[in-house]
């Protein structure tokens, strides 16, 4: 049966259906099966390809959304430490469009290093989450980004708040590195770096050290007109200053701690939650050095 000539132009509720891949149906009825039009519920496109932002703001939360194509749309990006699997986890909600619309995207720790502001990128496996009415996506473990030409921006943008900035000179660092795996992401405890191979503490697969996840957490002092703040390293945020400031895969923290507390002046840019999310040296002198 198909709905779209039995009921063009509406949502269709299924009760007491099958699921089958055959003969290009998606949904079996049987005798039992009831057949309602229902309110309104986002449906996506069926066949191969990816969908627009457009799509995915009709959906509602908690589907499935097999890949997009959208564009890292520089600020108003937000990062938020949770306390999940065992440990400290980053995610980045950022802000994406392409030509039909504009939302928000959440990645999660390693994958927030793959995408740069101002280009675009095919990510497959998301699922999408309400927040004030407007349908957002975030990937999964399962996520591949890959990046493509620019998809395009739609006729208008929405307004967007740059993160805050606070300037001053570091005092402290606690850069705090873990590992996890490549495979189930389990965080491990007994990790030794040099290492050629090693089994995970969780699935207990014997893996290349180079599978394993290097992510990081910390905290940092900062002196600002005669105040001490602290403040929330996030992994890009490190990331990003090893990238600029240490050899490319740097993992020993007493060098970042040192190197982050000798550059002097910085000024940081930081979230809502005092978290960091970008670390720039200043050639002003910060107050109370």
């Amino acid at each position: 049966m198909c709905c779209g000539e039995e009921f063009p132009g509406a949502k269709i509720c299924f009760v007491s259906v099958g699921f089958a891949v055959s003969d290009g149906c998606d949904i079996v009825c049987t005798s039992s099966s009831n057949i309602q039009v229902s309110q309104p519920v986002g449906f996506l496109p069926r066949g191969p390809g990816h969908v627009t932002v457009a799509n995915v703001l009709a959906l509602g939360p908690r589907q499935h959304v097999a890949s997009v194509r959208v564009k890292i749309l520089p600020g108003g990006a937000a990062s938020s430490i949770v306390q999940l699997g065992g440990g400290p986890r980053e995610l980045k909600e950022l802000r994406v469009c392409d030509r039909s619309g504009q939302t928000k995207l959440t990645l999660w720790e390693e994958e927030i290093a793959m995408v740069q502001d101002s280009k675009s990128y095919h990510i497959t496996n998301l699922s999408t989450r309400k927040f004030e009415e407007k349908t957002m996506l975030t990937s999964s473990r399962h996520s591949i980004i890959t990046e493509i030409e620019d998809v395009g921006e739609p006729d208008m943008l929405e307004p967007c708040v740059d993160l805050p900035k606070i300037s001053g000179r570091v005092i402290g660092s606690e850069t705090v590195i873990r590992y996890n795996c490549g495979i189930c992401r389990g965080r491990q405890s007994n990790f030794k770096p040099k290492n050629e191979a090693q089994r995970c503490d969780k699935c207990n697969m014997m893996q290349k050290r180079t599978n394993f996840r290097t992510l990081y957490t910390g905290k940092v002092s900062l002196l600002q007109n005669g105040q001490e703040l602290s403040l929330t390293l996030t992994n890009s945020a490190v990331l990003h200053f090893i990238s600029e400031h240490l050899e490319e895969g740097a993992t020993d923290v007493d060098a970042i701690n040192c190197k982050l507390m000798g550059l002097g002046n910085v000024e940081l840019d930081v979230d809502s939650k005092h978290a960091v999310v970008r670390i720039s040296v200043t050639r002003t002198k910060a107050e109370g050095h």
